[in-house]
């Protein structure tokens, strides 16, 4: 009887500390940060637009001596202040996921928010965000390796946007 316990001890202590260990993986924070930004790139967390489509998203962090973020791909969404979901790059009607790439620690490129996201209000198929409820005109963007943006694996900003709905775009005369 002792010969059968003992090799089952060793299986179930070895099965507890190859979850614990993976567990505490996954559990580490994102390291690096995420801002928004206008079109040029230049301004760090301007956090205050016109427009909706005037919100791009950038990140890394903009010096050499920070970590910056896991290299890989992300998923974005756009919330009230208190979670409310108005914008998501995963899921709708069509099942269709955008993401952002982060290379070297900083983001391939510029994205303005506006585009990598699709409404909630529409199910999550027509581009863009929902006009949030919040009375201080507040939003918060959130960058996730997880697409269901669990605390742990994201990074969130929040920025204000003066007008609701878009610029309209008026034609040449």
């Amino acid at each position: 009887m002792k010969k059968l316990l003992y090799p089952i001890l060793a299986v179930t202590m070895a099965l507890v500390f190859l979850v614990s260990v993976t567990t505490v993986a996954f559990a580490a924070p994102v390291t690096g940060a995420i801002w928004t930004t206008d079109s040029t790139g230049d301004r760090v967390n301007q956090n205050i637009y016109e427009y909706k489509t005037d919100v791009y998203l950038n990140g890394g962090p903009k010096s050499t001596r920070s970590p910056g973020l896991p290299d890989g791909y992300y998923y974005v969404k756009v919330t009230s202040p208190n979670g409310q979901v108005l914008g998501s790059s995963v899921g709708g009607i069509d099942g269709a996921v955008t993401t952002v790439q982060v290379v070297d620690g900083r983001f391939l490129q510029l994205y303005q928010l506006w585009t990598i996201v699709r409404s909630a209000a529409s199910n999550f198929a027509n581009q863009g965000y929902d006009d949030t409820p919040n009375p201080g005109r507040e939003y918060k963007v959130w960058l996730s390796r997880d697409p269901d943006f669990a605390n742990s694996a994201s990074k969130t900003d929040n920025f204000k946007v003066l007008r609701d709905g878009c610029p309209c775009i008026c034609p040449i005369n």
